[in-house]
């Protein structure tokens, strides 16, 4: 049968049930009164055609009783209570008559139209002239009339009117009378309670039964009639105003969408009740679909700026009954087939309530307008800026806070309403909790390729949308996420590995530490070992769901807030140097003035659009709340992801029902209790192995961010989880495999804006007042810190010497600056200075950290000091005005651009150099720690690298390095100066250091150290005694060159086999190179393989422990050593 057929089959039946009663008019009459009377029906009276129009009466809660009561023959005596008269009343009315007036009241109709004028009735003349010919004489209206009666009363025309009451408003009415009713003679029956003979109470009992069976019959009528109405395939069988007809079912959603107190009167839950079960399997799904529909609509026309909460409040009144629950999550339109990322938010019943509730830029902008509006765009500068230092435009600041308030307020208050929404349907049983979770699933998984770098936007879900979601996913792991990490085990260890699970991965997502090929390889065999395996919990689904939200989700905003902040911090750098061209009078000069203006112009416009578009987006991703939870759920990730490599390697027995034998919380800690986790067992599992790697580098990010946007979001956080995590995988780095996740983990320890975290405290007292220690004082009390971070970054400081990738020279410079944070912070701690003494033990380690210093060092101020000199070049040229305005506009573009470049990379090279500066400086005062400093293949260099950078900054060309503002670079001479002699000063007392400088025959000049000491003098960058110390050492140098020279010139020339083919100096400890066949001095060549592992006569590999040592040769040049010196003059 077709699908119209079945429609028509079931319209007929249920026009079949609303007849039911005039059909059978003939053999029923009123309640059978036709049959039992014999006498012929009298004539039928006169009944007037026309009945006045139906107009909105307001709801008459007169007494049913008082209505034509018979006036009593006598006063009553003044000693009966008022309860006992209504008592006596309601006894002798006789049930023709009680019924009469109650149907009448209920359904305010009446069969005759002098009492229905009277009393603002409908007066039914249709259904009167009906029983007059059917011979009915006594015309009342009866238990057994009311469907007919009702039936007539919505049949009248006049419901079509424009100004007549809805159907469904009237019959609401009539229902809300029923109870009226009901509770009057329950009243009575309370009021009479002890008042009446038991003869007169026992009739009293029996007669509110069968008076309130009538009332609730009634009831049963009104109930039904009111789904006809509104049903979509039954509402034209009566008369109804177009407008009604039209909304059908969507009618109902006002009524549900308005505030609690009036929906409540507007669409009594009670009501709702016996609606849903009156028409469940008859029809509901139709009108629950219907009306779903209609709320989804609105919602999807709705932001933040209208009255979002309407729909919202609509559907909350909808599910809350549990039917029709059951019925919305099987509408076709819940989670439809064929969606994708885009439509996942506009096409579902839930989207549109988690897209249009945000608080997010939206693509008219209207949201940012409402909120963040300019008054004046055009302004001048970049006006206002916040604690951060963030332009905000011509916005008072105060203004722009106390949006932001009242967003978060807005932000808190919708989470709260979508969490309730959700949890409602969760709880309604297991199919509506599949539902939901599929919904979930849905969403975030169709959005993978916002988990991409480069997303085009317009083909994926909004970012309101995802962090709706996400904040969702984080309020369902609430009942898990306490800092104890009690339910941890709750969460399957092996939840990836499973052939399905909620999270759809994209093919090619890259794995922590195995390839796609390994990945399904262990997917079989954990298949394979588990053939029953069952369902995963509820905890392990939202754990997944929610990792998965914050990285398609969360962070794909987080990316692109990068993004934004940059923009306009290059927007901000154009604008700076138009206006100052502008104000140089250049453009006044030029014909192309006027339009460079309205360019100017035009630049001032769109940067306070992205200005208010950025200041949204910290309205929701700096709530802090918001960033709370996001740190507890990640501290959360940290625990599982160890638990997966203990159970993963056989440390701890997995158990998904009792808790691990293990405190976890104790654990982060620095309690280990027996576990294998500094270093982490040396096989990687493949659990832990195969997981998505953007697990690790999301959590990395997110604390990054923070660090680098809110840093005082930490205060409260000791970030011991993070802590724990980040020292067991640097001291494993074999267990993730990409280099640059590893060096995000010293990055997100310490972060570049490491100021902060050394500024603020780990705590405030209630008046907001620092208190406790600062939050880098971390790594000084945590246990695990004190033991394994100084060897954890000693040893990742060689490793990123060559990572494999492209970028591994430059990175390694932001990595090893982080390092050297780190380091910094705990120097001045006395357990920590001892580990970097222990580790300085650790000579083939150490020596390759103090070489790789070194040459970064040289690398760096030799950099940071050449784009010095670039800068004050173009700087010279541009300070004579009147010849860079005659240069040509094309040239002082290209100088411009060259001298932002040279600033940029100044910026990065001079804070880098200074941190490496430093770090010699503090490891140098150490005699402890200098040794490794004094081998033969670091010494040479690094007395090179220190005369070369001294004679830079006081030499005959230090001139080259004065520029405009060197604060802007970080470039302070007098400081950088006063560090480089403190290395002098601490290495002066070792002989090898003094010999190394002595030759260097390039750099080292006296008069470079006669010039230091003149400017140290003058600037009081040294006390005298540290002047002395300085001139003292050079006297030493300049005592060892002479020596030096005397005994040059005692050996001559040296034969050409025992020179070093690289330095071309005479052998001490000769070597051969296994794969080359090449003799070269031991200290050469160790000095090669600190930087690069290879030979560098022919690229293959080599280790100092491959070399063979040339000892024939070794001997010759000591016997001709011998000979020389001993020969006669």
């Amino acid at each position: 049968m077709s699908d119209q057929a079945d429609a028509d089959e079931i319209r007929a039946k249920r026009l079949a049930k609303m007849n039911v009663v005039a059909s059978s008019a003939n053999a029923s009459g009123s309640g059978g009164t036709a049959e039992a009377d014999p006498t012929p029906p009298r004539p039928r009276p006169s009944v007037p055609k026309q009945a006045p129009s139906i107009q909105p009466k307001p709801v008459i809660r007169s007494d049913a009783m008082d209505v034509d009561q018979p006036v009593a023959s006598s006063k009553p005596s003044p000693t009966v209570s008022a309860a006992q008269r209504q008592a006596n009343q309601f006894l002798t009315m006789t049930s023709d008559r009680w019924e009469h007036q109650t149907v009448a009241f209920i359904l305010q109709v009446d069969l005759d139209i002098i009492a229905a004028e009277a009393k603002g009735y409908a007066f039914l003349s249709s259904l009167v002239e009906d029983l007059v010919g059917e011979g009915i004489t006594e015309l009342q209206l009866s238990a057994s009339l009311a469907d007919r009666a009702l039936h007539s009363r919505l049949s009248l025309p006049e419901n079509a009117q424009p100004s007549a009451t809805p159907l469904f408003d009237y019959l609401l009415s009539a229902w809300k009378r029923c109870g009226d009713a009901k509770r009057k003679i329950q009243q009575i029956q309370e009021k009479s309670s002890g008042l009446l003979a038991p003869a007169e109470g026992a009739r009293m009992v029996a007669l509110v039964t069968e008076r309130c069976g009538v009332i609730d019959t009634v009831r049963g009528l009104i109930v039904s009639y009111a789904g006809f109405v509104i049903l979509p395939d039954m509402a034209d069988s009566f008369p109804q105003r177009q407008d009604i007809l039209v909304q059908g079912p969507g009618y109902l959603a006002q009524k549900l969408s308005a505030d609690a107190f009036e929906s409540e009167d507007l669409f009594p839950q009670a009501f709702m009740d016996e609606f849903t079960k009156r028409f469940d399997g008859d029809g509901l799904s139709d009108i629950i679909g219907s009306l779903v529909n209609n709320i989804v609509g609105s919602m999807r026309f709705q932001n933040i700026t209208t009255d979002y909460m309407a729909p919202i409040r609509a559907f909350s009144r909808l599910i809350s009954s549990k039917t029709v629950c059951q019925i919305i999550v099987k509408l076709p339109n819940w989670c439809p087939e064929n969606l994708n990322a885009r439509t996942v938010e506009m096409l579902t019943i839930l989207g549109p309530f988690f897209a249009k509730s945000s608080v997010f830029p939206d693509p008219e902008g209207k949201i940012a307008q409402a909120y963040f509006s300019s008054g004046n765009a055009f302004s001048d500068g970049l006006g206002e800026t916040d604690n951060e230092g963030s332009p905000i435009g011509s916005r008072n600041l105060g203004d722009v806070r106390s949006a932001q308030s009242t967003l978060r307020g807005t932000i808190l208050n919708v989470q709260s309403v979508l969490y309730n929404l959700i949890m409602t349907i969760v709880k309604t049983g297991p199919e509506c909790r599949e539902a939901v979770l599929h919904f979930l699933s849905t969403a975030i998984s169709l959005n993978h390729p916002r988990g991409r770098m480069q997303v085009d936007r317009k083909t994926v879900a909004t970012d309101g949308f995802l962090y709706n979601v996400n904040k969702l996913c984080l309020k369902l792991c609430d009942p898990f996420l306490d800092p104890m990490f009690s339910k941890v085990h709750l969460i399957e260890p092996t939840y990836f590995l499973r052939q399905s699970h909620r999270l759809t991965l994209p093919t090619g997502t890259t794995l922590l530490n195995a390839d796609t090929e390994t990945l399904d390889a262990e997917i079989r065999e954990y298949a394979a070992k588990n053939p029953t395996l069952a369902s995963p919990n509820f905890i392990s689904d939202v754990f997944a769901l929610t990792l998965g939200s914050h990285h398609f989700g969360l962070m794909s905003v987080v990316r692109y807030y990068g993004a934004v902040v940059k923009e306009i911090s290059e927007m901000r750098k154009e604008m700076e140097r138009m206006k100052a061209e502008r104000d140089s009078g250049a453009w006044s000069r030029t014909p192309d003035g006027p339009i460079r203006e309205m360019g100017y112009k035009r630049l001032l416009a769109q940067m306070d659009v992205f200005i208010s578009h950025k200041l949204l987006l910290d309205t929701s991703l700096f709530d802090r709340a918001g960033v709370d939870h996001s740190l507890r759920f990640y501290n959360l990730v940290m625990v599982w992801l160890l638990r997966v490599i203990m159970i993963g390697s056989g440390s701890l027995a997995s158990g998904s029902t009792t808790p691990d034998r293990v405190s976890w919380e104790s654990l982060v800690r620095g309690n280990t209790q027996g576990l294998q986790i500094v270093p982490l067992p040396a096989n990687v599992p493949a659990s832990f192995a195969t997981l998505p790697e953007w697990i690790l580098e999301d959590l990395i990010e997110f604390y990054l961010f923070i660090s680098r946007y809110k840093p005082i979001y930490f205060e409260g956080q000791p970030r011991d989880e993070f802590l724990t995590f980040s020292i067991a995988l640097l001291k494993s780095t074999s267990y993730v495999k990409n280099p640059h996740l590893k060096s995000k983990l010293v990055e997100a320890d310490f972060p570049a804006d490491h100021v902060f975290f050394s500024r603020y405290p780990l705590y405030r007292t209630p008046r907001g007042d620092p208190t406790g220690p600062r939050l880098d004082l971390v790594f000084s009390t945590h246990p695990l810190s004190k033991q394994f971070l100084v060897s954890a970054m000693v040893k990742f400081y060689v490793e990123v010497e060559n990572t494999g990738v492209s970028s591994a020279f430059y990175d390694k410079f932001n990595i090893r600056y982080n390092i050297s944070q780190i380091l910094k912070s705990v120097w001045d701690d006395h357990d920590h200075r001892a580990k970097v003494i222990a580790e300085s033990k650790n000579t083939d380690q150490f020596v390759k950290f103090v070489n790789l210093l070194m040459n970064d060092t040289t690398y760096l101020l030799d950099e940071s000091l050449t784009k010095l000199a670039d800068i004050h070049k173009i700087q010279d040229e541009m300070a004579n005005v009147e010849a860079w305005n005659a240069t040509p506009q094309n040239t002082r573009e290209e100088r411009e651009s060259s001298l932002r470049q040279y600033e940029r990379m100044a910026q990065s090279y001079v804070a880098l150099g200074n941190e490496t500066v430093h770090m010699f400086q503090y490891l140098t005062a150490v005699e402890e720690i200098v040794t490794p400093f004094m081998a033969p293949y670091i010494v040479e260099r690094l007395a090179a690298m220190l005369d070369f950078n001294l004679a830079a900054l006081v030499g005959p060309r230090c001139t080259e390095l004065k520029v405009k503002n060197p604060e802007k670079y970080g470039f302070d001479p007098k400081k950088l100066l006063s560090k480089i002699i403190d290395i002098f000063l601490n290495l002066s007392h070792r002989i090898e250091f003094v010999e190394a400088v002595s030759r260097d025959g390039r750099s080292y000049k006296k008069e470079i150290f006669q010039r230091a000491v003149e400017i140290s003098t003058r600037f009081a960058l040294k006390n005298a005694m540290e002047i002395q110390n300085l001139q003292d050492f050079v006297q030493k140098v300049e005592h060892t060159i002479t020596n030096a020279r005397e005994s040059e010139e005692e050996l001559g020339d040296a034969p050409d086999e025992f020179l070093d083919p690289l330095l071309a100096t005479i052998m001490e400890d000769p070597v051969v190179l296994p794969t080359s066949g090449i003799t070269i001095d031991r200290s050469t060549i160790i000095t090669q393989l600190l930087s690069s592992p290879i030979d560098p006569f022919n690229r293959k590999p080599l280790t100092i422990d491959m070399v063979v040592p040339n000892t024939e040769l070794k001997q010759r040049i000591e016997e001709w050593k011998r000979s020389v010196r001993t020969r006669p003059n």
